[in-house]
């Protein structure tokens, strides 16, 4: 009935079985700011634009991030309530808004990113960095298969 004769061969397992601990970890990480790993997202992804001078819009978040834009939407309108981004008319397209972090908003990301960048090295970092690098390869070459 399996097609692996046991659990440890399944490539999809293991996969979700050290996401789900990775994933667990960045929670936890980000409870005490007070937001969730997609808002996180979001935040350093806006962060990055700003920082790169490029036009930061909902479209341009999609692209880096790969959230889909119902999700980002709906996590933008809690972070717009929350103060920690502003959104205000595109001039050149009326049918996108810019986006920007607030003060508030840069110091919670930079707070956020410097804490998962460093759990980040600690849950990769035990398999080594030529294992890790070749880990990162691998899911940037699934990911443009996606």
């Amino acid at each position: 009935m399996f097609k692996n004769a046991e659990p440890s061969q399944s490539i999809g397992l293991q996969f979700w079985s050290v996401y789900s601990k990775w994933q667990l970890s960045v929670i936890s990480c980000l409870k005490p700011l007070n937001i969730t790993h997609t808002q996180f997202v979001v935040l350093t992804a806006i962060l990055w634009l700003e920082e790169q001078h490029q036009l930061v819009t909902q479209a341009s978040v999609v692209a880096i991030t790969g959230i889909d834009k119902m999700t980002l939407s709906k996590s933008l309108k809690n972070l717009v309530f929350q103060g920690f981004v502003v959104k205000s008319k595109n001039e050149s397209d009326s049918r996108s808004f810019i986006l920007r972090l607030s003060d508030d908003g840069e110091l919670l990301t930079k707070k956020a990113l410097f804490l998962i960048e460093k759990l980040d090295e600690e849950f990769f970092g035990i398999i080594g960095q030529k294992k890790e690098n070749d880990f990162r390869e691998l899911l940037l070459e699934y990911r443009k298969c996606l």
